[in-house]
């Protein structure tokens, strides 16, 4: 059977002195001792301790420290002392407070400040009130909002907004959308993103500026447009890119450039290409190296 435990305490002094230590210590308090001063003194340390505030404590002072501290706290705000102030303030401590806005305070303004807040709030905010100015808001504060962007508010600005700060958003662009100017965008943002551009829009230059951004891009470069310019940027941005290259464009010279930079890259080059430079490169740079070593060059590696 659950019992319920009740901390030993003899005075509003004490109560005071326990909840500005830990909030959620309310909770263990005495009924007598959960006054509207002992509650403010906790949601001020733990916003959500207002759980456990009594409702006869939980005025709007104490309700609105609890969403400044906390503003998903605001689901625990009793709805006859709820008001469009005390949302406000939490949408703006959080914005994943928006889905415990009551429908009646979920006003244009308390929605831009969700989004304000975290652009990804928009998906709590009302389908009818996704405007195009909480839409831009939303995605101007992380582009991965454009996810909950209405079709009827998408547009080519928007999605450039979008991919400038998050490059990876452009998966959420609809194809039509895509276009060589919000591609170029996004790839310039993230090299990732380039796994998102539709072929049509694909050329050697966007895939040299997505491996230079992140070599472990070239995976999305298609073969017919690999180049020795591409090769070299994406193992000179990061080595492991090697592994991503057909073997036939494993040249000597581009595995010992990867494994100058980062010796385990040795494990991504071909057996038959493997020579003893290119161990004694990689063991060098870094000494674990040794285990992608084959056998037969070992004790020429180590004693080198």
């Amino acid at each position: 059977m659950m019992t319920t435990r009740t901390l030993d305490i003899t005075s509003v002094a004490a109560a005071l002195q326990a909840v500005a230590l830990e909030g959620y210590v309310l909770q263990f308090l005495p009924p007598a001792f959960r006054t509207e001063a002992v509650c403010l003194a906790a949601v001020s340390t733990e916003g959500c301790a207002l759980q456990y505030a009594p409702s006869e404590a939980c005025s709007e002072a104490v309700c609105l420290a609890a969403v400044g501290k906390n503003g998903v706290a605001l689901q625990y705000v009793p709805d006859h002392v709820c008001s469009e102030a005390i949302c406000l303030q939490a949408v703006k401590s959080d914005g994943y407070a928006l889905q415990y806005v009551p429908p009646r305070f979920c006003s244009e303004t308390v929605c831009l400040a969700a989004v304000a807040s975290d652009g990804l709030a928009l998906q709590y905010v009302p389908l009818p009130m996704r405007s195009a100015t909480v839409c831009r808001m939303a995605v101007e504060h992380y582009g991965e909002a454009l996810q909950y962007v209405p079709e009827k508010q998408l547009s080519e600005d928007l999605c450039l907004i979008a991919v400038n700060g998050t490059g990876m958003a452009l998966r959420y662009a609809p194809e039509a959308l895509r276009t060589p100017a919000v591609c170029t965008a996004a790839v310039e943002c993230d090299g990732y993103a380039l796994q998102y551009v539709p072929v049509v829009h694909l050329t050697e230059t966007l895939c040299l500026t997505a491996v230079a951004r992140q070599g472990l891009a070239l995976q999305f470069v298609p073969h017919a447009m690999l180049s020795e310019a591409i090769c070299a940027a994406a193992i000179g941005r990061d080595p492991h890119a090697l592994q991503y290259l057909p073997d036939e464009w494993k040249t000597v010279t581009c595995c010992l450039a990867a494994v100058e930079r980062n010796g385990h890259a040795l494990r991504h080059v071909p057996a038959d290409r493997i020579t003893e430079a290119m161990c004694i490169a990689a063991v060098r740079h870094n000494p674990s190296a040794l285990r992608h070593v084959p056998p037969q060059w070992k004790n020429r590696v180590i004693s080198a």
